[in-house]
């Protein structure tokens, strides 16, 4: 009788996501364009998509649809 699979692959998903959820954030630049890697252990403290280190607008209120710098349109 063969074994399920199932269960073994159910359980490496949600470890694999464990992990990654204390990964550091990391930035990498290819051809001159930074690009930032978000993680769980980023703060977005008014919610609105943008991390606070990024968030040029901070505390905007709730509802209100922002750029990417965090500042309302």
């Amino acid at each position: 009788m063969k074994k399920n699979p199932l269960p073994m692959l159910f359980f490496a998903a949600a470890l694999t996501l464990a992990l990654s959820s204390f990964a550091m954030p990391t930035s990498s630049s290819i051809n001159g364009v930074e690009s930032k890697a978000i993680t769980f252990a980023d703060n977005d403290e008014d919610k609105d998509g943008v991390v606070d280190e990024d968030d040029l607008c901070p505390g905007t209120p709730a509802d209100v649809p922002v750029d990417a710098n965090g500042c309302p349109i």
